[in-house]
């Protein structure tokens, strides 16, 4: 065997890139993984026939394996339950390579989840076919590969989990689809999607904000965030000003202004914990002629300098 330069591992295979630009893949082959035009199992590696061009790098799902191919082409074989392939239809499986259809820009970045694939594109976009594509749509699976919309931002990497995808934009934010039973995406819910989810920040920031003359709650952050600052934001004139609950966090609430409301100015819990002055500053914050209260600070008081008319 020749010196290998990079591998892979699937669920029950894996596969390698030799110097040579040649790939070899070894273990389960029900499903044609192994990409040597049989379904027989390996314990030694196999040549992996039908390449068109050297491949730069391989991926393995979970029964399929994908190529990037020297020219940025794509090639693909095994399972194909789901279109996992992308060879624009669903033949239930292909022990050789097959032709990655459709790709709308030479691939950059190759990956693979149990049952679909992604490519990262030369233009910073993203496609995907197989299982949960990303498609928008309430259609579970697409047989070629399918542009992400919903990307808030050109593309820097694509990850692909078990049934899940996760993008990383050239932004620094992170964006997810996919399945999410156990809040994988990251969104703060756990609702499957094919809908592009943006990763919520650890932490909670509110800037600036002005708020008047509304009937509604206005500032009402119920937060699992790590840290929240709530900053220089006025609210006046309306049903209520700021309320603030979290558990476990450390909190900053400066330099609002919050007056005239018909409920409160400001008030702070710590779901049902007390506000210690090593998690909470409560400070400088201008509240007046507010209707039931002011100022509410549920059990202990690390506020200093609030300006209470």
């Amino acid at each position: 065997a020749g010196s290998a330069i990079q591998i892979t591992a699937g669920r029950q295979h894996t596969c390698a890139v030799l110097a040579d630009g040649t790939s070899q893949c070894w273990g389960s082959n029900n499903f044609g993984q192994l990409g040597n035009g049989t379904f027989d199992n390996a314990s030694l590696p196999q040549r992996v026939v039908g390449l068109t061009d050297a491949a730069i790098a391989l991926t393995a799902g979970g029964t399929h394996t994908c190529a990037l191919l020297d020219g940025g082409e794509v090639q693909c074989w095994g399972s194909n339950t789901y279109g996992q392939l992308g060879n624009s239809n669903n033949a239930w499986q292909n022990s050789t390579p097959q032709r990655v259809d459709a790709l709308s820009d030479t691939v950059t970045q190759l990956v693979t989840g149990s049952e679909h694939t992604c490519a990262m594109l030369a233009d910073e976009s993203v496609q995907c076919w197989g299982m949960w594509p990303g498609s928008g749509s309430s259609d579970e699976a697409t047989y070629i590969p399918t542009t992400i919309v919903g990307l808030e931002g050109n593309a820097a990497q694509v990850s692909a989990g078990g049934s899940h995808t996760c993008v990383l934009l050239e932004n620094r934010t992170l964006q997810c689809w996919g399945a999410n039973t156990s809040g994988e995406l990251g969104c703060g819910h756990n609702r499957t999607t094919q809908v592009v989810q943006q990763v919520v920040d650890a932490n909670l920031y509110l800037y600036g904000n002005t708020v008047q003359h509304s009937q509604h709650i206005n500032v009402s952050i119920v937060a699992i965030s790590d840290e929240i600052e709530v900053i220089r934001n006025y609210v006046s004139h309306s049903s209520s000003g700021i309320g603030v609950g979290c558990g476990g966090c450390r909190a900053r609430i400066k330099y609002n202004t919050l007056v005239n409301n018909d409920s409160f100015g400001l008030a702070v819990g710590n779901n049902g914990g007390s506000l210690t002055t090593e998690a909470f500053t409560i400070e400088q914050n201008n509240l007046a002629y507010n209707g039931h209260y002011d100022l509410y600070l549920a059990e202990g008081n690390p506020g200093t300098q609030n300006f209470v008319l």
